[in-house]
């Protein structure tokens, strides 16, 4: 009785999964690709649930009982978040889904339930994923490629090295697309691994030089929204390979070439949303480079000039400079120098039109110059008596020394 129960509750669960779709590597899907699944698949989840809720995996051996469920969390994992083949209810369904899978197996996360027996239910769902992840088929299988990234988001550290071989292919043909969705999910799912393997695992078989090569393209690209999790991602890599804290190592690297394309992209970049997300950015870049920041000193002014004068993206770049003092102190005489040179004609301007600089951007820029006089205190000392000797502009003064340090301003 039980096996004709699994054998119906399997067919169930074959029935309810999302099917290929004819197209998908010519063009973008859409919602009409999926009408007659749609239309269907609250009533082939409702019978899932119901044949689950019964006595499907009594009496099942161990590998029959993983392949059930295994299915069963991928077919929560189609439905875990709003797509092209979902609807609201089938989204309550397939969290109604999981929910029973957990409770049925006695664990109180998906986390957990894909970790349990030595990634049992894991290893079962990635290798019954596989064929539809291939270079040749995985745009023809949507849902699939949400499961992939939902069930790998709920593995992690120590568990994920032992899958690298078979999730970071499956990753990287992802973030090689030309939908930038696409593009964002893969570039997720890198970062997610990076994160949760130790350096060893992801250094053995030059898996970080395979990310390396295979990102490169991504550089590149000037959507928006994919600047973020790319520079995030390259960050992740830069933080497990070469940490800057403490400073071990200050010798060049592969990504002192990638710092400086992007240092480069924005440079050049004149679209204002582009802009703003790199520069955005720039800060956990710089905190990943370390001392080594230094190196591209010279760029990273030009581009603070242009930026800091800019209203849409002043605060940020305020906030860059915030960063580069914090790994400038062995060169803080060309720094200092570099950097006045920028704010003095903030300031400037300030002094013309108040309203160029918001409170939250004059804190910002009174803490760059008390780090600037902490690093340089005769240098700023010197700055502040020259400006009142030659002081053309009616009430430039003031306004700069109001800036500084009290203790400095006063002497």
């Amino acid at each position: 009785m039980q096996n004709e129960e699994r054998k119906r509750a399997w067919e169930l669960l074959t029935a309810a999964r999302v099917p290929e779709v004819s197209s998908g590597f010519d063009r973008p899907l859409s919602t009409a690709d999926f009408l007659p699944y749609t239309a269907a698949c609250e009533g082939h989840l409702e019978r899932v649930i119901e044949a689950l809720e019964e006595r499907a995996t009594r009496d099942a051996t161990e590998a029959e009982k993983s392949k059930l469920i295994a299915e069963a969390v991928l077919l929560a994992g189609e439905h875990s978040a709003k797509s092209l083949w979902t609807t609201d209810n089938s989204l309550a369904l397939g969290s109604k889904l999981l929910g029973l899978l957990l409770s049925k197996e006695n664990h109180p996360s998906l986390s957990l339930l894909l970790t349990c027996n030595n990634q049992k239910i894991f290893k079962t769902a990635l290798d019954a994923l596989r064929p539809t992840l291939l270079q040749k088929t995985w745009k023809k299988f949507p849902a699939a490629i949400l499961c992939f990234s939902w069930i790998l988001k709920h593995v992690k550290s120590p568990h994920l090295g032992d899958h690298l071989n078979k999730v970071l292919p499956t990753a990287l043909i992802i973030t090689d697309d030309f939908e930038s969705q696409n593009r964002i999910l893969g570039l997720d799912c890198i970062h997610h691994i990076i994160d949760n393997v130790t350096k060893s695992e992801l250094t053995m078989y030059n898996f970080h030089d395979v990310i390396i090569e295979a990102l490169r393209p991504v550089l590149y690209h000037n959507e928006p929204h994919v600047i973020s999790p790319m520079i995030k991602t390259y960050v992740g890599l830069m933080n497990k390979l070469h940490p800057q804290h403490p400073v071990t190592n200050l010798a060049r690297n592969c990504f002192d070439d990638i710092f400086e394309i992007i240092l480069k992209n924005m440079y050049l970049e004149q679209n204002i949303n582009v802009r703003t997300m790199y520069i955005e950015c720039l800060p956990l870049l710089i905190k990943a480079k370390g001392l080594t920041t230094l190196r591209h000193g010279n760029l990273i002014y030009k581009i603070l000039e242009e930026y800091i004068l800019d209203t849409t993206s002043r605060h940020l770049a305020l906030e860059v400079l915030i960063e580069v003092l914090k790994v400038s102190w062995p060169r803080k005489k060309w720094v200092f120098d570099s950097t006045m040179r920028i704010l003095l004609k903030l300031i400037y301007n300030y002094t013309k039109n108040r309203s160029e600089l918001s409170p939250d951007m004059i804190d910002k820029l009174k803490i760059i110059l008390a780090t600037l006089t902490h690093l340089s205190p005769d240098d700023a000392k010197s700055l502040i008596n020259d400006m009142k000797k030659y002081d053309t502009i009616d009430g430039f003064h003031s306004v700069l020394i109001s800036f500084f340090p009290h203790e400095l301003s006063a002497e």
